[in-house]
């Protein structure tokens, strides 16, 4: 394990050197044989011996990929579309690409609204697959011709306007998704690949720290920054600005989660665009980050409701108790 080449860079120039010809770096997803030996040596273990299995891809991928061993069918890595000076690029950063046998790139996905950048260069690479996106960009004139179908709850919704007659199938046996759509900033699409159980999204959680044993670096001076000033550093989590985009339709937002905590119960590992991969227990995280922030406003934005709303009968029956006195007394005089 080992981090690329040109890890950190602000300029895409290399930051580490290698000494050795014809070796590569910037694999982060399992134990390399060196690291494998070196730690059997370090605990005195016999040179040989069975390993534990790893999550290995089940179909394969186009040869100038590197398969994620995170998930059989998560195309990750791609060094050709990553973005320049950080290895957070490696995981799923601007479209989430499923594969199919024979290496064939069959689907390219546009998660939300702002994860949009590098879907048409996708599309020209594999012009045979499908374009497939959130309804966030329904409306966009950059992507309208050539997105195949919009996501839904209720299935894949056909695009009229596309250039291409398509006929799409989505495999549903192996992966799900929930379209997240009450925020409107991001009009996110969730996916569930069922094999690995593994929940994969784009900006409704970070994974970065900076503190501990374990450094999480984010990409770029002005992430870093963003997530310094919005309390950022949290375990699959957002940041603080979000509580007013999950405010403004709170109790649509609400029946999502719900929906998203009950369909995929339980999940194993979680994949986000910011931050690393959480291999185990990402329900638990989760439910501690993201969900325990959206809660904890709901739970506030109810009181703050409650309180207000006693307030407005106390403040009603006061005034209707005080004209009931000024028009007796009137009355009488």
């Amino acid at each position: 394990m080992h981090y690329e080449e040109t890890a950190f860079s602000i300029n895409s120039s290399p930051t580490i050197k290698l000494l050795q010809a014809n070796v590569k770096t910037g694999q982060r997803y399992k134990l390399s044989p060196i690291d494998i030996q070196e730690i059997r040596q370090f605990y005195n273990c016999p040179a040989t011996g069975s390993l534990l299995t790893t999550a290995m891809p089940t179909t394969t991928i186009a040869p100038s990929l590197n398969p994620s061993y995170y998930s059989s069918q998560l195309t990750i890595n791609h060094p050709k579309f990553a973005r320049n000076g950080g290895f957070g690029a490696n995981y799923y950063y601007e479209n989430l690409r499923l594969t199919v046998p024979a290496g064939e790139v069959k689907y390219i996905v546009v998660p939300n609204k702002h994860h949009t950048f590098w879907a048409l260069a996708f599309l020209k690479e594999y012009p045979n697959s499908y374009l497939i996106a959130t309804q966030g960009v329904k409306y966009d004139d950059r992507f309208n011709k050539y997105i195949d179908a919009y996501f839904t709850n209720n299935g894949l919704s056909n695009n009229t306007n596309c250039l291409m007659d398509k006929s799409i199938e989505w495999p549903y046996n192996e992966i799900s998704y929930y379209c997240f759509y009450s925020v409107e900033m991001l009009y996110e699409v969730i996916f569930y690949h069922k094999p690995s159980s593994t929940l994969i999204l784009t900006d409704l959680a970070f994974n970065y720290s900076e503190l501990g044993e374990q450094v999480i670096r984010a990409e770029g001076y002005l992430l870093r920054f963003y997530l310094w000033l919005t309390d950022g550093y949290h375990q699959a989590c957002v940041t603080k600005p979000y509580k007013y985009f999950f405010r403004k339709k709170i109790d649509l937002v609400k029946n999502d989660f719900d929906q998203l905590m009950s369909r995929y119960e339980n999940f194993n590992r979680l994949i986000m665009a910011h931050g690393t991969v959480i291999p185990y227990d990402g329900y638990h995280l989760f439910k501690l980050g993201t969900y325990r922030f959206f809660m904890d406003l709901y739970n506030k934005e109810k009181q703050t409701k409650h309180k207000s709303s006693i307030i407005k009968k106390f403040g009603f029956v006061i005034i209707v108790g005080v004209s009931i006195f000024i028009i007796s007394k009137v009355v009488r005089s």
